[in-house]
């Protein structure tokens, strides 16, 4: 008898013994498709229902709760304590993935229509003149196949006529522009990567940045220009006719051996492609560092890097605050560093960053080797675990500043203090000079106390230049209350204003700034509170609130609306 429970997919994969599929974008989908294989039938095709419906729903350039993406597939919630935020692009790519999947171990049976109704795949390149990669990379934007069988046949990839209709309709400025493809000759893909190098040797700019401005010039798409970077036969010195070679050698025209060397020719010019690129990015990215006369003295290497830092007296365990989460406590019994050890550490840290700087500067891209790239990129790694091991023994410093300016604002709570205070943290690393005799403590002290002193005087002001009454309705039509920060001539113009902007905010927009400001019936809550609440991390939270604050900044500007700065 079947048993009517929530799969096994809401348990931990360690408990399961389940790893993720190597097709799969996301864990919680991987694990999803591998607890269906197992699932009984009825469960698949709600699931199968449940996915195709959270294609549509879903947005690619939004992140999404992973309880939120198995209630739409599964109609299951489930208790979190950590949210774990999926992004709506790899989602859809999944659950495309996820009902392939499900159909491939279940196939549909194939209608009486199929003639009009399904489409193959080289019947839907057809249609919409593209290429089978182009193809694939649609699949993976939502466009959705199934598998179907047949009595007298096996079972085939097929596209349904409403789900191709359903994509063109939800992307049809993509599948328009399908129409004018056209392919890609050997001598234009040369000249792609021939300017895109060349953009990135003259410009300083990055692969990204130079696929995207060849791009712009020549009017094709930048997955066109990457491609052709990548392509080894676009890349050789010489142009070769590939149908021409092939034919000569069939026909005894030209040897097999000068034809086979042609051909390990193209695809080492692929590597040295991307070795330029590589060194095209080192090149032109200074590395920043504090510099120290001792830096150019012969025997640098020996008294900086082989000796190791002095390990401190051992010291009393210091008193933890009860009242800290376990993590953060577990940070107050990382040793302090002693003066010695400071010095030794800065200056290594330093002294790696001056070596990987002066060996960027001899750097040609043109002729960098291969050596010279990954002895300047192990050099960056270790300063980078340097820094980290100075960042480690400094946090608690973070966590004690954090405490005293908690409760200044209700907008601010202990954790986005530690994580502000922490991204001040590794910033300081890389300006302080130990030369000067200073504490590294002092100097971090000083800075991360400045910058809480100056997010507090920010929140404050943004509080004030939202302030309405708290009677007033907030997600009405009807004006609010007058907003007294504001001129008397402006003041109910302003509010309803206000009340317009924030109308045409979607709702979880609008529920955000309501509990961050106190609008509506809503208390001013904290970060951690509207993020429990909305059930998104506060990092996500704090930049809805932000993209927010800005267009209701710019409404009222752009109305000639009076607005604090």
């Amino acid at each position: 008898m079947e048993e009517d429970r929530a799969p096994a997919f809401f348990m931990p994969a360690e408990l399961t013994g389940v790893s993720a599929m190597r097709d799969f974008r996301t864990e919680v989908l991987s694990q999803l498709a591998h607890e269906l294989t197992i699932a009984p039938a009825r469960h698949r095709e709600r699931y199968f229902r449940g996915a195709r419906q959270a294609i549509e729903l879903l947005q690619p350039d939004r992140d999404y709760p992973r309880s939120f993406i198995l209630f739409q597939v599964t109609g299951y919630r489930t208790r979190q304590t950590v949210e774990i935020e999926v992004s709506g692009g790899d989602a859809i790519a999944d659950l495309v993935l996820l009902i392939e999947s499900l159909t491939l171990d279940t196939p549909l049976p194939t209608p009486d229509d199929a003639a009009e109704t399904l489409l193959d795949a080289v019947g839907l390149c057809s249609r919409w003149n593209i290429s089978s990669r182009t193809l694939d990379r649609w699949r993976a934007s939502g466009l959705v196949a199934c598998w179907y069988a047949a009595a007298d046949a096996p079972a085939r990839l097929l596209f349904s006529l409403d789900d191709v209709q359903r994509f063109e309709k939800r992307h049809a400025h993509r599948v328009q522009r399908a129409a004018q493809f056209r392919p890609v000759t050997d001598d234009e893909r040369r000249e792609l990567a021939r300017l895109a190098l060349a953009a990135m040797a003259a410009e300083g700019c990055s692969l990204s940045e130079a696929v995207r401005r060849v791009a712009e010039r020549t009017g094709r798409a930048p997955e066109t220009v990457r491609l052709a970077v990548h392509k080894s036969r676009a890349l050789i010195g010489a142009a070769r006719d590939s149908d021409a070679s092939t034919d000569g050698w069939c026909d005894g025209a030209e040897p097999a051996a000068p034809l086979a060397q042609r051909y390990r020719e193209a695809r080492g010019a692929e590597r040295t492609a991307l070795l330029q690129a590589r060194a095209a990015e080192l090149a032109h990215a200074p590395i920043r560092y504090v510099f120290a006369p001792e830096f150019d003295h012969p025997n640098a290497e020996r008294l900086i890097m082989t000796d190791p830092p002095a390990r401190a007296a051992s010291s009393p365990q210091p008193n933890v605050p009860a009242d800290l989460p376990a993590y953060v406590r577990e940070l107050f019994r990382t040793p302090l560093l002693s003066a010695e050890e400071e010095r030794t550490l800065f200056r290594r840290y330093n002294y790696l960053l001056h070596k990987a700087e002066q060996s960027r500067r001899l750097i040609d891209p043109p002729t960098a080797t291969e050596a010279t790239i990954e002895h300047i990129e192990s050099l960056l790694e270790q300063a980078a675990a340097v820094k980290q091991h100075i960042a480690q023994a400094n946090l608690r410093l973070v966590v004690s500043i954090a405490r005293r300016h908690q409760g200044h604002t209700a907008r601010l709570d202990l954790y986005d203090l530690i994580g502000e205070g922490n991204l001040i943290l590794m910033r300081v690393i890389e300006t302080f000079d130990v030369s000067r005799g200073n504490k590294f403590s002092t100097y971090a002290t000083w800075a991360v106390t400045r910058q809480f002193t100056r997010l507090v005087a920010e929140s404050w002001r943004d509080c004030e230049r939202l302030h309405v009454d708290a009677d007033a309705p907030c997600f009405t039509a009807e004006p609010a209350a007058p907003v007294e920060s504001m001129p008397d001539a402006d003041e109910s113009r302003a509010a309803r204003l206000l009340q317009t902007v924030l109308a045409d905010l979607d709702p979880r927009e609008r529920d955000i700034v309501a509990r961050r400001f106190g609008l509506s019936d809503y208390q001013p809550q904290s970060l951690a509170q509207v993020s429990e609440a909305v059930h998104l991390s506060r990092e996500r939270v704090r930049q809805i609130e932000k993209r927010t604050l800005s267009k209701l900044r710019q409404a009222l500007i752009l109305h000639d609306v009076a607005v604090p700065v």
